[in-house]
């Protein structure tokens, strides 16, 4: 029984990257790179793992770098082509296939996650859809996109029509959206009903170990209360607010992530991906891992 297809990613990239401060004053942090290649790139490459060729991207007007990465001026197939370099001309029409859309919306105010995804409202036309957090990548090198997470998630929801966000156990909940579920313990495949959703909670709060890992799919129905929302943590129109109001209605539920994910957002979790995907690199991993083992053993 399918209730209503996922056919839209939504990718909010407005934020302004502060705790990745001073390179993101002039590049997005977006687009840092993981060895060669941004981090926004897996965010389009897990859409269409998951068969979302529909992607909006959230965006502001001084992020244009990864607007012009992700069009990549025909210009430089022809400059590859001359030089004999045709199989690097393969990888950058990789970046967006053609069948792949991309809308852009540059967002007025950064006011939150909410407020970012709600900027997509005039074009969606009240469908449900996915979003991704592009600083939040899950390890594809330990886990099969095309069959865990986001498409369990919609694979889940377009069966049941129930709204789904993708968790983790983590120890420092206090930084992250805290997820409060039916069950205390969750195991992976099972989809587990959330009772309550808390955006950074307070140590007082600090009763669950779920944290939100930038993966949700949404019904219609989160429209209408992204709209609701007032300025709450940090002043901002926090999605997990919204999450809140929609629990209220319907249910949504909790899936525990499978693989590994790095939030690429802030300086350690970007170390620590830079380091997993620099051991999984096909040319460079063995000497990489034995390089890292040399210095470990030289401290």
């Amino acid at each position: 029984m399918i209730t209503e297809k996922i056919n839209t990613a939504i990718i909010p990239a407005a934020g302004l990257g502060t705790r990745m401060l001073p390179i993101t004053a002039t590049i997005p942090k977006e687009m840092l790179p993981i060895i060669d290649v941004p981090l926004i790139q897996y965010s389009i490459n897990e859409c269409i793992a998951c068969g979302l060729y529909n992607i909006i991207l959230i965006t502001k007007s001084f992020k244009y770098l990864i607007e012009h990465y992700l069009d990549c001026n025909i210009n430089i197939y022809s400059i590859l082509e001359k030089n004999i370099q045709s199989h690097l001309v393969s990888k950058i029409k990789l970046i967006c296939p053609s069948y792949v859309t991309i809308t852009y919306i540059h967002q007025k105010n950064v006011k939150g996650l909410g407020n970012a995804i709600l900027s997509a409202s005039p074009i969606m036309n009240n469908k449900p859809f996915a979003v991704l957090l592009p600083d939040i990548i899950i390890n594809e090198n330990t886990n099969n996109l095309k069959k865990d997470n986001l498409s369990a998630m919609i694979k889940r929801f377009e069966y049941t029509g129930t709204s789904q966000v993708l968790v983790k156990k983590i120890h420092n909940i206090q930084n992250y959206g805290a997820v409060y579920c039916e069950k205390k313990r969750i195991c992976s495949n099972e989809h587990v009903k959330i009772m309550k959703v808390i955006e950074k909670p307070n140590i007082n709060e600090q009763t669950s170990n779920l944290s939100i890992v930038g993966r949700y799919v949404f019904s219609k129905n989160i429209w209408k209360n992204l709209k609701k929302i007032k300025p709450g943590k940090n002043d901002e129109f926090q999605l997990t607010d919204a999450i809140d109001l929609l629990i209220q209605d319907e249910i949504v539920e909790a899936l525990l992530i499978k693989g590994l994910s790095y939030d690429c957002g802030n300086k350690l979790g970007y170390m620590q991906a830079f380091v997993q995907y620099g051991l999984y690199d096909k040319n460079f991993g063995k000497v990489f891992k034995n390089w890292i083992r040399s210095i470990i053993s030289n401290n």
